[in-house]
């Protein structure tokens, strides 16, 4: 900040300054909520007898948000037939791993709240003057309410696609798994907007652009290496890593 403030006063216009001076303050503000936050998190620490490992549990360590979210996957026979359709019951390890995914996609909506509950909280600590140079801020928390709204409901529904007699027996929610545990760290919350991404991109009007830029051609060379003839069997095609399937689909 101190070499901004020393190059601020070469500014010719008056209004670059002001811009300058605005850009400065919400640094330093920045810089001000920072230092709270870790005198907090040291207190915080404090309290658990400065054990780290106490304040980020093994299941809670930060991740990558790039990091694709991990299913529960059958390790043993024993586990495949937990899945299976003749036993309705889980290994407890299976069952821990099932219901943090389900916990996580429940808490979307919350945690997506209290995100944006803080971005206000934070733009209605800056003076006045700064609020009006980012005056469409408020416009955009509500959008993006407006969106987690829709991406709340849309979660619902698939969560509920796994409960009942309808769902296949491996994918199927047990309703124990309600039982064990609710706790959901950001981490959790970051796979939830990875998969979000994810379906935006492979199934939703507007990942059609990119939709196009990576499977157009794939589809254009298989039409030109192996076209479909009439009458005869379509070729077949191995599709690794097939994701959400919208390739193979396309395909």
């Amino acid at each position: 900040i101190l070499p901004w403030r020393a190059q601020q006063d070469r500014l010719g216009k008056p209004e670059a300054q002001h811009f300058f001076a605005a850009g400065c303050a919400v640094v330093q503000r920045t810089r001000l909520v920072a230092v709270e936050t870790i005198e907090f998190i040291k207190c915080d620490m404090d309290s658990n007898h400065g054990d780290p490992n106490e304040y980020f549990p093994d299941d809670q360590q930060p991740v990558n948000d790039l990091d694709a979210p991990s299913f529960p996957e059958p390790t043993s026979n024993k586990d495949q037939d937990a899945y299976g359709p003749e036993s309705s019951s889980m290994d407890p390890e299976e069952r821990k791993a099932l219901s943090k995914i389900v916990n996580a996609y429940r808490s979307y909506g919350a945690c997506t709240e209290a995100d944006v509950a803080r971005w206000e909280y934070n733009f209605n600590r800056l003076p006045q003057a700064h609020r009006a140079l980012l005056h469409d801020q408020p416009a955009k928390f509500a959008g993006v309410r407006a969106g987690a709204l829709e991406n709340e409901k849309f979660f619902q529904a698939l969560i509920a696609e796994f409960h009942g007699e309808h769902a296949p027996s491996h994918l199927k929610i047990p309703d124990e798994v309600d039982e064990v545990g609710s706790g959901c760290g950001g981490g959790d919350i970051e796979k939830v907007r990875y998969v979000l991404k994810n379906l935006v991109r492979d199934w939703a009007a507007e990942g059609a652009a990119e939709r196009a830029q990576s499977h157009g051609p794939l589809l254009e060379e298989l039409q030109r290496v192996i076209p479909a003839k009439k009458g005869l069997d379509p070729p077949q095609v191995l599709v690794p890593g097939a994701g959400l399937a919208r390739l193979c689909v396309g395909i």
